[in-house]
């Protein structure tokens, strides 16, 4: 990026960075989502900047924010789908009994692959490269040509995502074990 470039996207961005994370907030209440979404859209400004007509740039950020806020529903509800809030569950086993000691080795490999297979081909390379490599997220940066904090966000999002699968696992295997034993 040349140096006029820069300062025209650092002036644009000191004028309505703020504006644009106001709108963003507004949509969808949550402060940590709206950077996230704000950060994207001047991101996008940085790789379309040649394109973008200078007079209208208010404009063109209001609608990148919108697209980039209906992506955010649209991937939201795809993972709302899947999702089994087991928090909101009465715990149906005694504090006392640890059912982990029913499960082997190969029970573990076997839930562990299942939860892999339920992860994009991208976020497996991820998590392959920050839990098995335990690359730093310098190297990661670099690897994926992203900034540290739009990694940190990647890496925080697949952890949510395996929690996710996995308290749906728990939850299933948690009922297994309740039908086996509540029959005998």
């Amino acid at each position: 990026m040349n140096k006029d470039i820069s300062i025209d996207i650092d002036e644009i961005s000191s004028i309505y960075y703020q504006k644009i994370f106001s709108f963003c907030l507004r949509r969808v209440n949550d402060t940590d989502i709206a950077y996230d979404i704000t950060q994207n859209v001047f991101i996008s400004l940085v790789s379309n900047y040649r394109n973008v007509d200078k007079n209208c740039i208010l404009k063109w950020l209001y609608n990148a924010a919108r697209n980039q806020i209906a992506e955010y529903y649209r991937t939201k509800s795809r993972e709302n789908k899947f999702r089994v809030d087991i928090d909101s569950i009465e715990d149906p086993l005694s504090a006392s009994y640890d059912f982990t000691e029913e499960f082997s080795d190969k029970d573990i490999i076997k839930y562990k692959n299942q939860v892999l297979s339920e992860l994009s081909e991208q976020e497996g390379e991820l998590y392959n490269d920050v839990f098995i490599k335990k690359l730093s997220y310098p190297d990661l940066s670099r690897k994926y040509s992203v900034s540290e904090n739009a990694l940190r966000t990647r890496v925080f999002r697949l952890r949510r995502k395996i929690e996710i699968i996995v308290k749906s696992i728990l939850y299933i295997c948690i009922n297994i074990f309740i039908l086996i034993y509540a029959n005998l």
